[in-house]
């Protein structure tokens, strides 16, 4: 079989387009398939705040004051974004739980029952944070609830009024 002129021009042409649209192909795939691997390695909002309140309803504090909701958490990362102090990626994780309702694995709703000032005097609160982690070894807290006259706290200094 012989090349007919122009021939080998348009087989070089086809190839080059058929290893663009492979290397379109590829890079679609590779940025698609991120998204779905988060969320398959997510846990669901609703699951952690299942939890979290069914602990609550447990502790000595927290029994005391109302569940916390997706909504709450949802609205209260996104009412502190736009003026949270902390890095691009700590602000993109909270960004995507807000958006997805789903919490990065390690991500966890952490209770905050009592306070100690400077002064040594112990206050009960009742703080709710969403801690993040950034590393093995590091993470960041966002307050979702700040409670500082819990229902189980007789008021005894101006803090808990």
């Amino acid at each position: 079989m012989t090349d007919h002129p122009g021939q080998g021009k348009s087989r070089l042409r086809s190839e080059i387009a058929t290893l663009i649209v492979a290397v379109a192909i590829f890079v679609v795939v590779i940025v698609a398939g991120r998204e779905p691997y988060e969320w398959y390695t997510s846990i669901p909002l609703d699951e952690t705040v299942a939890a979290f309140n069914s602990m609550a309803n447990k502790h000595p504090v927290g029994k005391h004051e109302p569940p916390i909701t997706e909504d709450e958490i949802v609205d209260a990362i996104e009412s502190q974004l736009p003026n949270l102090d902390a890095s691009d990626q700590i602000q993109a994780i909270y960004k995507r739980i807000a958006r997805t309702r789903r919490l990065p694995r390690g991500t966890q709703l952490s209770p905050v029952s009592s306070f100690v000032p400077s002064q040594g005097e112990n206050y009960t609160v009742w703080w709710v944070n969403l801690v993040v982690m950034t590393g093995p070894q590091s993470g960041y807290g966002m307050r979702i609830r700040e409670t500082n006259s819990p229902i189980a706290a007789a008021p005894s200094h101006p803090l808990q009024r």
